[in-house]
């Protein structure tokens, strides 16, 4: 088969939807089938190679974003040699998808990556909540109506878009990674390269700065960590527009270490080098860091939300956190240093769950569901 992606963003930049686009992409090649991914910006090399196409587009600064009002006819003729079309993001893409497909006539499947109501809300914070929701859910639930099948990320998602009026099948199709990456690394120079000591606990949070992100929330719970537990450091891995305030802010404590942005094949070692990972964001669907921290064998704690409820139970692969504050925080991350015993058993099941979230195993059930989608497709 040949399929065509669709997204509003793509690489060089980095988040947790241009990730599993590439991993899906790179694993549907390697069952035989052509993949091309359709986005907007300046080309990029190696693009031709990767079958990527780049449609013009204004940039919306460094969000990694753009507004476009048209694809290109390469583009046009990428999607009309098909034979389906897969849609990651419901705004801009899905738009001009959906105008693209009035003359194209293809089966088209749009996967639900993200909160968009709790976006909308943390951005658009001047427009009152309930105008937000409906204009969300008028959209996705329109995008939805043009879809043969849309794809929930995990249960939580397909109860949510049902809440919102999305009458088009669902299918439960967990986002994935390449688990054998994260296997087998041992000792690396990572703490020694940031002058961290061998024996300290190390936490780690690796991600997009962003204020969705609540990674203030992180540093404060670390200041009340280390002031019980001067031997814990906490490393942050990712960059965003919250960057450069969070660096200026605690970059001098001396139990912190801003990484930066590193390449996607680095992100092992660092997850190897660490004891914990913590994230408090509550906009995660079905976080793939989340799921490389497990794949490391990480205890993980989290904010209990939704998408991470469907990922770790509490208490088994780690911890969730019910208040978002930095003491709730600072309480688990203590709980899980402080037991050996509670962390070893933690990073058994951690590895034990991570299984399931395999790309070789996933790739396989979205293209069963492809295959489904042609087969029902009526000819013009």
């Amino acid at each position: 088969m040949h399929i065509a992606m669709l997204t509003d963003i793509y690489y060089p930049h980095i988040n947790g939807v241009t990730n599993h686009i590439w991993l899906l992409g790179k694993a549907l090649k390697q069952l035989g089938h052509d993949v091309s991914v359709i986005t907007f910006g300046d080309s990029q090399p190696g693009d031709a190679e990767e079958g990527v196409l780049r449609n013009p587009a204004v940039s919306l600064g460094s969000s990694g974003y753009y507004l476009g009002l048209r694809y290109t006819k390469a583009s046009i003729d990428a999607m009309s040699q098909s034979d389906l079309i897969h849609l990651h993001h419901p705004f801009l893409s899905g738009r001009l998808a959906t105008a693209a497909l009035a003359d194209i006539k293809k089966p088209l499947v749009f996967t639900c990556h993200t909160r968009y109501d709790l976006y909308a809300k943390r951005f658009l914070s001047f427009i009152p909540e309930t105008l937000l929701d409906n204009v969300v859910q008028t959209q996705i639930r329109g995008l939805s109506d043009h879809c043969d099948i849309v794809i929930a990320p995990n249960c939580s998602t397909r109860k949510r878009l049902r809440a919102w009026g999305v009458k088009s099948e669902i299918a439960v199709i967990p986002n994935a990674i390449d688990t054998q990456v994260y296997k087998g690394h041992g000792s690396s120079n990572v703490r020694a390269s940031l002058g961290i000591p061998r024996d300290s606990l190390l936490v780690i949070y690796c991600g997009r700065l962003s204020s969705e992100k609540s990674v203030e929330t992180l540093l404060r719970a670390m200041e009340l960590v280390v002031s019980q537990m001067p031997a814990a450091y906490l490393i942050i891995v990712g960059g965003g527009p919250e960057e450069n305030k969070l660096q200026q802010r605690w970059e001098s404590r001396p139990w912190t270490r801003f990484i930066g942005e590193i390449s996607y094949n680095a992100v092992p070692d660092y997850l190897a080098a660490s004891d914990l990972y913590v994230s408090a964001s509550l906009t995660e669907v079905n976080s793939l860091a989340i799921l490389e921290a497990l794949a490391s064998s990480l205890p993980v704690v989290l904010s209990d939300s939704s998408g991470n409820s469907d990922i770790v139970t509490n208490g088994i692969e780690g911890l969730l956190v019910s208040a978002s504050t930095p003491v709730s925080f600072a309480e688990a991350i203590v709980d899980i240093l402080s037991n050996n015993e509670k962390r070893s058993l933690m990073s058994e099941m951690a590895n034990e769950t991570s299984e399931a979230f395999d790309i070789r195993d996933i790739a396989m059930n979205v293209v069963a569901l492809y295959k489904g989608m042609v087969s029902q497709q009526v000819p013009s």
